[in-house]
């Protein structure tokens, strides 16, 4: 559920009220790309239309910032 909940959202970093830039799971970790950036404040979106590709993609990087190898694998594996 987790992934299918971040897979229709977008993070943007605003400066003077105006989304600058998009943070993506493909990019360094969240908490880094915002120290980098140094926003104003960080806005999340709702995406409406996210293909299965994307929410089955989102679930797999998640799975793989916070499990091991092994555990990686059964889930891939049997799901």
């Amino acid at each position: 559920m987790a992934a299918e909940d971040s897979a229709h959202l977008q993070a943007w970093g605003v400066h003077r009220n105006r989304p600058v830039e998009q943070w993506t799971l493909e990019q360094e970790s969240f908490g880094d790309w915002v120290s980098r950036n140094d926003f104003q404040e960080v806005r999340f979106y709702e995406v409406s239309d996210v293909s299965r590709n994307e929410v089955e993609g989102t679930r797999m990087k998640v799975l793989c910032s916070i499990a091991s190898t092994r555990d990686v694998g059964v889930v891939a594996r049997y799901s």
